[in-house]
């Protein structure tokens, strides 16, 4: 039997895969709504002007500016620190910007109570709600694989724990493992483990098109 160890290269691949079975249950979620609304919507007047929005039919031609696009971010309680951008494209011409703050680059508080945001929304907390289960999977598989000995340890004491290991690794180990022996640091990380529910998560990533 070939002994394979728990290299950082080893490591760094089954990071690579739990990070493309990630994206593949990504993808299946759809294209991430487009808002796009016409100059003269309220909701890009309040985003463009807010509480100067009295100003907008006020100021000097020369002080206009016009924009095709612009973005917005959403903070909800949900996201906390990590707000959801996001872009509104305007579908019939330009809209009218406060010209303090239309300048490239420029990012426009929303308040996710929209009711334009709804669908923009509904998407960002599907894929919130999945990069947090698969960054709770790629931390159980690589935390349980560094209390590991070895990759032949670790496929002995938890055989699902293939799911994760990328197939080139998987290719030196050989069919027999009845020499390789259970190590105390190996079956307690694997005690302390959902190993349902990160099979599952391998299982719905193939389902939707993973490798």
């Amino acid at each position: 039997m070939a002994y394979v160890s728990i290299s950082a290269a080893l490591v760094e691949r089954v990071q690579d895969k739990i990070f493309g079975m990630r994206q593949v249950e990504i993808k299946s979620l759809g294209e991430e709504p487009k808002l796009s609304l016409s100059m003269s919507d309220p909701f890009v007047h309040r985003t463009l002007w807010g509480e100067n929005l009295h100003l907008m039919n006020m100021l000097p031609k020369t002080w206009i500016n016009e924009v095709e696009k612009y973005n917005i971010r959403i903070k909800t309680p949900e996201s906390k620190d990590k707000p959801f951008l996001s872009t509104v494209h305007i579908s019939n011409g330009k809209a009218i910007a406060n010209p303090a703050h239309a300048y490239y680059g420029s990012v426009y508080d929303v308040d996710h109570t929209e009711p334009a945001l709804a669908l923009m929304l509904e998407y960002a907390n599907k894929v919130r709600d999945t990069d947090k289960r698969w960054d709770d999977v790629k931390d159980k598989v690589i935390g349980y694989l560094k209390n590991c000995k070895s990759l032949n340890e670790a496929v002995k004491t938890w055989p699902d724990v293939k799911y994760y290991i990328h197939e080139e690794d998987m290719k030196r180990l050989e069919v027999k493992r009845e020499a390789s022996t259970k190590s105390t640091s190996a079956a307690d990380a694997l005690a302390d483990m959902n190993v349902d529910e990160l099979v599952g998560a391998a299982v719905i990533a193939r389902m939707s098109g993973a490798v």
